[in-house]
């Protein structure tokens, strides 16, 4: 579901908007129909792990793992943005699509406060990493579909909640991420230890940037200060993965390096 996070923010947020030399109406939605027929294979995959009775120890036993459900919610709200504006017509699905997805990130939130719980329970601190940041990426996903299904009959209390849970839970889990790696950083065996996952510090607030210039939440001021702060944390982070990059070749050589990573 990651990939269709990916590929739909891309044909949403990049190549309909600045590639003008092509036909951004078709080019639009032949990627949109993509991304969407992504999105169905990974939900059919789902529904063949409930009917081998494994969703529960691929999904669920690993509290980490719990919040890698928040790409369900995510992507699905990207397929729903993607259909919105590319697929008109179907607009009254995608509003039956939104209720359900709204529902699913309910349950996703209570998932990842018992997650939390557990981690802390069962002294998993250690071994966190970007995953918990879906809880933001979803909340704000929330708020992206909303705003673009039902435009100004969004509610502005609903925005501003929706808003400060995400940045509530990010907060939250990048403490958490930022302590595990600062209380043993003399002895970070950064190859191994780092994990691809931690791309979400940025990406978290980057969503969240969106979301308030959509739902018209915030004003200039706070959309500048959020703007600062991601290229700030992607900056931090890029290089991380540079110095990373490094490091596994000098460790690995180039193939198994990068192949790995």
């Amino acid at each position: 579901m990651a990939a269709v996070m990916a590929v739909g923010i891309i044909t949403q947020g990049v190549f309909t908007n600045y590639f003008s030399f092509v036909d951004t109406n078709i080019f639009g939605k032949l990627l949109s129909a993509f991304t969407i027929s992504l999105w169905a294979s990974f939900l059919f995959s789902l529904v063949l792990a409930f009917r081998d009775r494994q969703f529960i120890n691929i999904h669920y036993d690993n509290p980490i793992n719990r919040f890698g459900i928040g790409t369900w919610v995510a992507s699905t709200s990207v397929c729903s943005i993607l259909i919105s504006n590319n697929f008109p017509e179907r607009l009254q699905l995608v509003k039956y699509v939104t209720i359900l997805n709204v529902i699913l990130w309910m349950t996703y939130i209570i998932i990842s406060i018992i997650a939390l719980r557990d981690i802390h329970r069962l002294e998993l601190t250690n071994k966190v990493h970007g995953i918990l940041l879906l809880t933001t990426v979803s909340t704000q996903s929330i708020v992206l579909l909303l705003n673009t299904v039902f435009k100004e009959k969004v509610a502005f209390y609903i925005n501003i909640s929706l808003l400060l849970v995400g940045t509530l839970f990010y907060i939250i889990c990048a403490i958490l991420i930022l302590n595990r790696y600062l209380k043993s950083y003399k002895s970070l065996n950064i190859e191994d230890e780092w994990q691809n996952t931690n791309c979400i510090l940025h990406g978290a607030v980057s969503i969240t940037g969106l979301a308030c210039i959509l739902s018209n939440a915030f004003d200039d001021l706070m959309i500048t200060l959020l703007w600062v702060i991601a290229a700030s944390v992607f900056l931090v982070v890029e290089l991380v993965e540079i110095y990373r990059l490094f490091k596994r070749i000098k460790r690995f050589g180039i193939w198994d390096g990068l192949i790995y990573l």
